[in-house]
């Protein structure tokens, strides 16, 4: 809000109309103003691409005019100067056409990105299934022993007590905690899994607690299905 009436509003009037002081604006005044907002411009002024979210500019501004007369209502001495004729229209705030267009833009993306959805599928299960083979055989070599990886890599088991287990790699001299590879190649693989099986949004999924499931007996064998 603060970025929208500050900088994209009247510093941008200031800038275009040195020593104005009042917001009430003529009409050659505004149409200007309107085009400028629904442009992105570089640091020289240029216009590099049409503003997404110019509505949302238009929104702001027609708020706090709003706003500025419903102040002055109640306390006409403080705010009834600065009551001026709302510079936006209210066609200008429709967020209709910017909501079909970001629909269209979703859905041209999910079929763009559809066909490599089994190619996903496969590369988790197989990062996952190498993350668990990996932190299996690390697991049971000796300390200072090495071992393959099934990327094919050679990995010293690192000396140590502890619950994770470590290796290093002797080429780059890195050390590798293989217990959190195996947890974070889990989270990946059931993400995807979930997302692509329940329709979830990433915020909806995000959310997802043990108190999301409930248990559905079926009425015609008793068998228990976990729903979402």
């Amino acid at each position: 809000m603060a970025r929208s009436l500050a900088g994209l509003f009247w510093r941008d009037l200031e800038k275009h109309r040195p020593g104005i002081d009042s917001l009430r604006l003529d009409a050659d005044t505004v149409t200007a103003w309107r085009e400028r907002v629904r442009m992105v411009r570089d640091r020289h002024g240029i216009p590099i691409r049409t503003r997404v979210n110019a509505h949302t500019v238009f929104s702001w501004v027609r708020a706090f005019y709003q706003d500025l007369a419903r102040w002055a209502a109640e306390e006409p001495a403080r705010w009834g100067p600065w009551v001026a004729p709302c510079p936006v229209r209210d066609s200008d705030t429709d967020h209709s056409k910017n909501r079909a267009r970001r629909k269209a833009a979703m859905d041209q993306r999910t079929r763009t990105l559809l066909p490599a959805l089994p190619a996903l599928v496969k590369a988790v299960e197989r990062q996952l299934k190498d993350a668990q083979t990996c932190l299996a055989t690390g697991r049971e070599t000796m300390a200072g022993a090495p071992f393959i990886t099934p990327a094919g890599e050679t990995l010293l088991r690192r000396a140590g007590v502890s619950s994770r287990v470590y290796a290093d790699d002797p080429v780059t001299g890195r050390r590798r905690d293989l217990t959190v590879e195996e947890e974070r190649a889990f989270w990946a693989w059931a993400i995807v899994e979930v997302l692509r099986h329940t329709g979830l949004r990433i915020e909806e999924a995000l959310e997802l607690t043990h108190h999301s499931f409930v248990a559905y007996q079926l009425p015609t064998t008793g068998e228990i299905v976990p729903m979402l």
